[in-house]
Parts: structure tokens; sequence; C-alpha cells
């Protein structure tokens, strides 16, 4: 008979509205999606709720995401024209993405993919300015004496916001990721990455892919100039939008086959990686040229994730010379040449692992705590119950035994380390495991506040001829003090 307590779980609330789920998007979006602008173009509320509908049913597992399936009145060209507007004002770009090619068969398109990381990069530029002067008037209101209420800042009634392109987008734009793609946005990106245009033949920038960080591309059946990346694990997800339908319409400032002008360049592929070099940081280039060397393949062209990597080496305090170094074992360990700086990256990662073990391998072998020879016994009562005696543990056996150590010479003429040691064995089996320290405490204090009253009782008043206590001989018979006392 099979287990039922590894089956599928399924929450019920009993209550529709929440038993169809809840989606939540950034506020950002709602707060300041009327200040976006490019040109003359601005969103208004419908297209708006397009956009809206796209990130709310994005994780949808039981609806399939096309624009002509959204809950919306407007006809599927209404929402075409929206999604032209949105490339036309540098916010959304579109990818197509296909399946796995087959021997023999024409690629089948699998979905397309709206990439708007151009959208919240601009919101994010918008909401940053926002609390800039909200911060301003807030400074300016306690400066006041906080009189009246707490003033919140408003954007003027013409405020807008122009797009600015992310850097990584530039890049995408640049190479030809995307299709179509509005000329004006592509020149745009050539030009803020210094004016060189990447190549997009497939020849150039066609890699292996090892894992999630590297993207395989295939030529799109339509433009063999055109690139399109492999679908990943990522990029499954649920915010891919499945369309047959992305041409750009004629009130576009861009255009589709027909008037997307290719960016390919005469330069030979060794030309354009020292172009691609030129636009990084002078130490990121320096790696990605000592990694082109020795890969010995004149068409490499790092993918934006690479450079990434190549940073967030510097970032975590990685110098260049131990990167250099570890993309040389890289290529010494590494049964055939890495294609990819991703795999340099992990070896260079896993080098200073192994070298910090290595170090603390070679460190001499701690010298052996030297142990009090009157706290030998208590020391060796606390290993038998598990307690590591380190220096801190020495200390306090030290301190405890200083503090019983009068009173234990006055009531029974022995030390303090062996009152202490008698306390130990006491709480043995009667602690709770990892107190016996603290219940030996308690013992010593019990022991040595009874001492102090013995002291007092045995002390003649003054004026009466009384006779001096006595101190019993060392070697007689005594009584030690118990709990029970």
């Amino acid at each position: 008979m099979k287990t039922t307590d590894n089956q599928t779980i399924e929450v019920y609330y009993g209550n529709l509205a929440l038993d169809f789920g809840v989606a939540s998007i950034p506020r950002l979006v709602a707060r300041y999606w009327p200040y976006l602008a490019h040109g003359k173009d601005q969103l208004v509320d419908w297209e708006y709720a397009v956009l809206l509908q796209v990130l709310i049913l994005r994780d949808e597992q039981d609806f399939e995401l096309r624009a002509g399936n959204l809950p919306l009145r407007s006809a599927e060209r209404s929402i075409e024209k929206t999604k032209t507007k949105l490339r036309r004002m540098g916010l959304l770009f579109t990818q197509r993405i296909y399946y796995p090619a087959r021997p023999g068969k024409p690629p089948a398109m699998r979905c397309q993919q709206w990439d708007m990381r151009s959208l919240f990069y601009n919101l994010e530029l918008i909401a940053r300015k926002w609390l800039k002067e909200n911060n301003k008037l807030a400074d300016e209101w306690v400066l006041k004496g906080r009189r009246g209420k707490k003033p919140i800042y408003a954007f003027p009634p013409d405020f807008t916001h122009d797009t600015v392109l992310p850097t990584d987008v530039a890049l995408d734009l640049a190479r030809g990721i995307f299709y179509p793609a509005p000329a004006e946005w592509v020149k745009k990106a050539i030009e803020q990455l210094g004016g060189a245009a990447l190549p997009t033949n497939l020849e150039s920038v066609s890699r292996q892919p090892t894992g999630l960080q590297s993207v395989g591309r295939q030529a799109l059946p339509t433009d063999p100039n055109s690139v399109g990346r492999a679908p990943t694990d990522l990029e499954s997800a649920g915010h891919l939008l499945n369309t047959d339908s992305d041409s750009i319409d004629s009130d576009s400032d861009g255009g589709g086959e027909g008037n997307t002008p290719r960016q390919t360049v005469d330069n030979s592929p060794g030309e354009k990686l020292q172009e691609l070099v030129k636009m990084l940081d002078p130490i990121v280039g320096r790696i990605v040229m000592e990694f082109a060397k020795r890969c010995d393949n004149p068409k490499y062209l790092p993918s934006p994730k690479e450079i990434q990597a190549v940073q967030a080496l510097f970032a975590e305090g990685f110098q260049l010379d131990e990167i250099i170094a570890g993309i040389a074992k890289s290529f010494e360990k590494a049964k055939t040449p890495p294609r990819t700086l991703m795999y340099c990256v992990r070896v260079i990662r896993q080098n200073r692992a192994e070298a910090s073990n290595n170090d603390y391998a070679k460190q001499p072998a701690s010298q052996p705590l030297a142990i009090d020879a009157d706290l030998t016994d208590a020391a060796a009562i606390l290993r038998q119950t598990g307690h590591e005696i380190n220096e801190s543990t020495l200390a306090r056996l030290r301190l405890m035994a200083q503090r019983a150590d009068e009173a234990a010479r006055r009531q029974h003429g022995v030390t303090g380390a062996r009152w202490l040691t008698d306390a130990l064995r006491t709480g043995l089996g009667v602690s709770q495991d990892g107190a016996l320290l603290n219940y030996a405490d308690s013992v010593l204090d019990s022991w040595i506040q009874r001492n102090q009253q013995a002291q007092k009782k045995s002390t003649p008043k003054r004026g009466r001829n009384a006779k001096a206590a006595v101190a019993a001989p060392a070697n007689r018979s005594t009584r030690w003090p118990s709990d029970s006392d």
C-alpha cells in the first residue's frame, strides 16, 4: 500500500476570490507610469491596462498568455499597437524564442519574450527623483519646527521623464538580439556603447551552451542576420508572451525586416573584439583579451553575463594577477579548452577556496593547553561530561577556585581547587547537560555562605570573656557541607 504522506498538497481557502489567487506587481508601475515619455509619445490609460494585464497574468499556471487571450475589450490589433508604441518609446523590446532545432525541419517559434528591463529601469529613475525631492521637502519641514502636516512631494503637472536606455539593453540592441528593433533605438544603443556596431551574424557570436549563464543563439527563419537566444529554464517561466504577431506597425519609427538596418561591419573578428574591449573598463577588458588569446578563437565575443561575472570577481576582492592565474589554470585543468569565461570564473573561485584550506592545514599545531596541577581533577571531570577545555574554561575554573580558597582553608584546611572538584562531582548526574559549571558555581556559593555564617557564630562578642575558637587539626575527620544542610 502506498503512503499518502508525500502526495501533492492542494490548499482550499473556501473563498473563490482567494482560491483564484492573488497577483502583485511593483508599486513603481502604478505610481509612476503616467510620467513615462519619449518624443511626443506618452502612455494613455487603456495602454497602461494592457501592460497591467500582462504583468498580473504572467505567472498564471492555467492561463496561456497570448495577446489575443488578454481579458480586455480592446481588439487584438489595438494590443499590437500598444506593443509597437512601447517599443517606439524604448520601454519594451521583444525577442523570438525557438524550440530546439531538429534536423531537416525549419525552426519552430515557441514564444515571444517581452523584455521589460528598460521599463523598470526608467520607473526606478523616476522613483529616485521623487525620493530626492520628497526628502528635501521633509528636511525643510523639520528645520521649520515640524509645523503643520508633513508635506509630500508631487511632480509638476507637466513633468515627464524621457526614456534612458540601460547599458545591458543597449548591448543586446547593438548585437541584434531583439526582433523587430526600432532603428532609432539601435542607433542610440551604438552611440551609447561608443559608436561601434557589434556583429549580428550567427557565426560571430554562436557558442555552445554551458548552463544558465551561457546563452546559445539560433538564426531567425526570416532574417539570417537576426539573432535569437535559445530558451533556458529561467526564460521558460510564465512571463514569456506567446504570440505569432511581432511586426511593427506602419507608424513606428523603426521597421521590420524591410527597414531595419543591418548591423554588420567590415571589421575582421579580431577587430570586433578590440572594439568591444574599448567600451569596457580597462581591467575587465584585459581579462577578456587574456581569455580570447588563450582560447585561440579570434571570433570570440563575451556575453553580458560573462562581463558581469568578471566584474563580480573584482567586487569580491579578487586581484588582477589572481584572475589571470586562474584563467591559465582553467585551460590546464580542462580536458577541452573552455569556450566561455564562466568556466574560468568557477575555477578562480575554487582556487581561492583550495588556497584557504591549504593555508589552514599548513598552520603549526597549537601548543597543548597547560592546566594547573591543582585543577587537573576538575578539568578531567569536565572532559568526561563533554565540555571542551579551552583558555576561557580554564580561566573560569581558576576564578572559581580562588573565590572558594579562603573558606575552604578556614573550614577544612584544603584548597579552593579541592572544593571546586568536589562541587563538580556533586553536580554529576544532577545538573542539566552543559550546565555543570553553573551548578558547581552555585554549590560553591552555598558552601562559602555557610562558612561565613559559622564564622560569625564562633566569633566572641566584645566585653565578654569568651574562649577563642580553636581550629580543628588538619587530620581530624570533618564532615563536608552538603546541599541538605
